[in-house]
């Protein structure tokens, strides 16, 4: 969420995923202690994006509002945009990311924009500190190993409960907008990651219909994903991919 003001001195507006105005400075709110110990904003220093604000253009797949100076208008993304972080959100929800012992595991993720990144953050809800190895890595959404981070001893994948980082063994590239799918394996099911809570997804747990089975704790360079199953609530591990 990001805020600015309208030229109005002392006027604030808020808004979701929309650009302040270029030519309005940035004017601090008067804060006012709360009834029940905690801040107010005065009434009169908010203002929120009314429809007035929005242009009637409809906007096309892969574009945001900007502002054009006196409405918000739909703007395409300059050609070659990549993420470099990218993390999926909900409340943290323990044993949703769940292993089991040479099989593979799926969890369907929609990107908004193509992703690079070399590592990947997860926190375990419960640990296997020991030389069980498991591997996590993301599949595309034919089945195709995009990248992961290879057969990965318990003490160094799931020491704890304590977020966990670790490099891809090579680049994590996802080179378009869409589905990909979390993949989990190891040879124990002793650790877990911890999820995102309920959600609608397409694949939550599911198995692959060819390339299940594994060996070394480590993920096959391609499977067949199941035809979807969509259900709510769902579950997916809770990630961060980034640099």
């Amino acid at each position: 969420m990001s805020a600015g003001s309208t030229s109005a001195a002392n006027e604030q507006v808020a808004w979701i995923g929309f650009k302040p105005q270029p030519t309005d400075p940035i004017t601090a709110p008067v804060i006012n202690a709360g009834s029940a110990g905690g801040l107010q904003v005065a009434g009169s220093q908010i203002r929120t994006t009314t429809l007035a604000d929005v242009s009637s253009t409809a906007p096309t797949a892969g574009q945001v509002p900007e502002w054009n100076g006196s409405v918000y208008v739909p703007t395409t993304l300059p050609t070659g945009t990549t993420l470099s972080e990218w993390s999926d959100d909900g409340v943290r929800t323990a044993g949703q990311g769940t292993v089991v012992a040479n099989a593979t595991r799926l969890w369907s993720i929609e990107i908004p924009l193509p992703v690079s990144a070399a590592k990947i953050t997860y926190t375990p809800s419960t640990a296997d500190n020991t030389s069980d190895l498991y591997d996590i890595g993301v599949y595309s959404s034919t089945g195709t190993l995009l990248c992961h981070t290879g057969a990965t001893a318990g003490t160094s994948f799931a020491p704890s409960v304590n977020a966990v980082t670790l490099s891809f063994t090579s680049a994590c590239s996802l080179p378009a907008p869409g589905r990909y799918l979390i993949a989990l394996t190891g040879n124990a099911a002793t650790a877990i990651l911890n999820g995102t809570g309920s959600r609608c997804i397409a694949q939550s747990n599911t198995t692959p219909s060819s390339g299940n089975t594994t060996s070394g704790g480590a993920l096959n360079t391609s499977i067949t994903p199941p035809a979807d199953n969509w259900a709510c609530p769902n579950g997916v591990p809770q990630i961060a991919l980034h640099n």
